[in-house]
């Protein structure tokens, strides 16, 4: 819908992020109103795993977002080199969860859960880009979502029988064009899960028809299928995500990621893989010889979470970032 660029704020002398909407776009009211959304989604949430909205805007036609500027990677970039180590996967799916938590509690569906959307800090996992966000109107004086509450009122601004999202992260509801609510952004967040932990996309095939074949009929093989050191009790979680039934599924973030904290507290913690930062160098180092290696990591200490990776290319904060939205 836009490009993200990077920018200075000269008047508080910080780096922003920049989400634009081209002239040509900002003449079409439904992704203006869209842009909108997005903005409104994001300000009536604060979360250290959601990324900040600071201003929005027009210049000449031009719509924009002023957001916080993050450096890392998205996860889909880091993907693409393999899986992640078991600690990395437990805490950066806790912290996932808690930012839908928030969002959720806020009456805000995030609807495009993926890997392209979630940024890899150092100081964390970073949820964004809320443009398919649906906001649920919450009944007065409510402390937060009922699921008896949950299609009553809602503001959406697309057509009637529209597919909004990314398929290969879609729930069943949402590919049959039915109401979508909070258990819909589990059941993307399974995906994404089972994602990470096996490197592999939970539901393929060879064409989309085929795709929305198998994400409404068939089960992903078990995760412990590709990675047997994976905990056991990370598969069930994952699964109860991926029921086609909204009813099966977990039916709110919040006990999910309690579930997840209990998980990762049986996970054994090896200091040199969890912080994302060594994971960065260390793979960097790997796949660059002329380099001084880090220090010695045991064999006994990778051995359970498989080969290392090769090298992650990350964003260098000195050249302007583009990205397709």
């Amino acid at each position: 819908m836009g490009e993200v660029y990077k920018a200075r704020d000269t008047r508080l002398n910080r780096t922003v992020a920049i989400k634009v909407l081209p002239k040509h776009l900002s003449e079409r009211t439904d992704l203006r109103r869209r842009l909108e959304r997005e903005a409104r989604a994001i300000a009536s949430l604060d979360h250290p795993h959601i990324c900040a909205l600071y201003d929005i805007g027009q210049e000449r036609g031009v719509s924009f977002l002023v957001l916080q500027y993050l450096e890392g990677e998205t996860l889909s970039q880091r993907l693409k080199y393999g899986v992640l180590p078991t600690e990395h996967v437990m805490r950066y799916a806790i912290e996932i969860t808690e930012a839908l938590t928030q969002a959720h509690r806020k009456g805000v569906v995030h609807r495009d859960l993926k890997p392209s959307n979630i940024i890899l800090t150092e100081t964390g996992a970073k949820l964004l880009d809320f443009g398919l966000a649906k906001r649920q109107v919450l009944p007065p004086f409510s402390g937060g979502i009922t699921v008896g509450h949950m299609a009553a009122k809602t503001e959406s601004i697309t057509e009637e029988g529209m597919l909004l999202g990314t398929l290969e992260y879609m729930a069943p509801e949402q590919l049959e064009g039915s109401e979508v609510d909070p258990r819909t952004d589990l059941f993307a967040l399974g995906v994404v899960v089972y994602e990470m932990a096996t490197g592999q996309r939970a539901f393929q095939a060879q064409s989309k028809a085929g795709l929305i074949a198998a994400i409404l009929t068939a089960h992903p093989p078990p995760i412990t299928t590709f990675q047997p050191q994976m905990p056991p009790e990370l598969e069930q979680v994952v699964q109860k995500c991926l029921k086609k039934s909204p009813q099966e599924r977990w039916q709110k973030a919040s006990d999910l990621a309690l579930e997840l904290k209990r998980i990762a507290r049986t996970v054994p913690v090896e200091e040199n893989f969890l912080d994302p930062r060594v994971d960065r160098l260390r793979r960097k180092s790997d796949s660059r010889p002329d380099r001084p290696a880090l220090p010695h990591i045991p064999d006994r200490k990778v051995s359970r979470l498989g080969t290392p990776t090769p090298e992650v290319r990350t964003v260098r904060p000195h050249k302007p970032q583009a990205r397709s939205v």
